[in-house]
C-alpha cells in the first residue's frame, strides 16, 4: 500500500512540476572563470528547481487545513469518532507539509525580484506564510495534547489558522497571477 502512495505521489509531483514554471527566470552573473560560472549556474538552477516545488507543496497544507475544519465540524455535529481521527491526522499532516512549503517558498523568492505593489504583496505573503506555518505546528501540537483545557485553545487556533491560510493565499495568488487578476479594471 505504501508503494502505491509513493508512486502516486511521484506521478503527481512530476505532472505538476511545470505548473508555474514561467513565473521568473534566474539571472546568472557573468564570471571571468568559466568553471566558477558553471558552478554558480548549477547552484542557481538548483535553487530555481527547489523554488518551483513551493507552488506544488503549498496546496497540501491549504487543503488539509480546510478539511480539518470541515472534519472537526462534522465531528461536532455527528459525534462520529472517524471525523475525530481524520482531523487529528490532517492537522498533523498539514503541520509537516508546512515546513518544506516555507523552505521552498524562500527558494522561490530568491529568484524573483518584486517591485512596487508586488513587493508589498511579497512581504505580507512571506510574513503571513511564516506565521501560518508556526500556527499550524502549534495547532497540531495542541491537537496531540490530551489535556481538556487545550481543546478550547485548539479550536481558536484552528479558526485563526483558517483565516491566516486564506489571507496568505490571497497575497500568494497576487504574486503568482498578478495584481490585475485580483483587482480587474471596471
Amino acid at each position: 500500500m505504501l508503494k502505491v502512495f509513493f508512486i502516486i505521489g511521484v506521478l503527481a509531483i512530476t505532472s505538476l512540476f511545470g505548473h508555474h514554471h514561467d513565473i521568473a527566470q534566474a539571472v546568472v552573473p557573468e564570471s571571468t572563470t568559466p568553471l566558477i560560472a558553471k558552478a554558480e549556474n548549477k547552484s542557481i538552477e538548483f535553487v530555481r528547481w527547489i523554488g518551483n516545488l513551493h507552488l506544488i507543496f503549498l496546496h497540501f497544507p491549504i487543503a488539509l487545513i480546510i478539511m480539518t475544519v470541515i472534519s472537526e465540524l462534522l465531528h461536532l455535529i455527528t459525534k462520529n469518532v472517524l471525523f475525530d481521527h481524520a482531523s487529528r491526522f490532517m492537522i498533523i499532516s498539514a503541520a509537516i507539509f508546512s515546513v518544506p512549503t516555507i523552505i521552498f517558498g524562500f527558494a522561490l523568492a530568491y529568484q524573483v525580484p518584486y517591485e512596487g505593489l508586488l513587493s508589498t504583496f511579497y512581504i505580507w505573503h512571506q510574513s503571513l506564510g511564516i506565521f501560518t506555518a508556526i500556527l499550524c505546528i502549534w495547532t497540531a501540537l495542541l491537537r496531540i495534547s490530551q489535556m481538556k483545557s487545550s481543546l478550547r485553545v485548539y479550536s481558536v487556533c484552528l479558526a485563526l489558522l483558517l483565516i491566516s491560510v486564506t489571507v496568505t493565499g490571497f497575497f500568494g495568488g497576487g504574486l503568482a497571477f498578478g495584481i490585475k487578476e485580483l483587482f480587474p479594471p471596471s
